[in-house]
């Protein structure tokens, strides 16, 4: 990626040219998260993350989160989400969603009889029933969510 010089110094701004993506190793072995593993010395073909992460370039938005309602699900203030507006999520995913005219995540859930709910995850937040009679759209699926560490 290339930027044009500006007093902004690291920062992005609207000068960004992104005309050129650096590609990562990948590395074949997994990463144990447990019990170490042997290192392994292999490195696939190097990927381009953004290709990786983004299917439908025109179709694809990124929020920053704010709030806690999502915090099981380990997405706090701060997190940047990737949503898809191709993607329909099924019951137990993580949806971008339009409630009358504010916007929120949450999980979709259908039960038994059909009936859609919005769930957060965070116990303190109760879940919300979608009726005909409410102004919802689910605008896509959050396919990633990156935190900083």
């Amino acid at each position: 990626m290339k930027k044009t010089e500006n007093s902004a110094g690291d920062n992005a701004s609207p000068e960004t040219i992104e005309d050129e993506y650096p590609l990562v190793p990948l590395l074949l072995c997994e990463v144990s998260c447990g019990f170490p593993s042997p290192a392994e010395d292999y490195i696939e073909e190097p990927i381009d993350i953004l290709r990786k992460i983004i299917r439908h370039p025109k179709a694809t938005f990124v929020w920053r989160a704010g709030g806690d309602s999502m915090r099981d699900r380990l997405i706090d203030v701060g997190t940047l989400l990737v949503y898809d507006r191709m993607v329909e999520p099924r019951s137990g995913e993580a949806a971008a969603v339009r409630v009358g005219g504010g916007l929120c995540v949450r999980e979709i859930y259908f039960d038994r009889d059909g009936r859609k709910f919005l769930k957060a995850c965070n116990e303190n937040y109760p879940p919300i029933e979608v009726t005909e009679e409410m102004d919802v759209e689910i605008l896509g699926k959050i396919t990633y969510s990156i935190n900083k560490q």
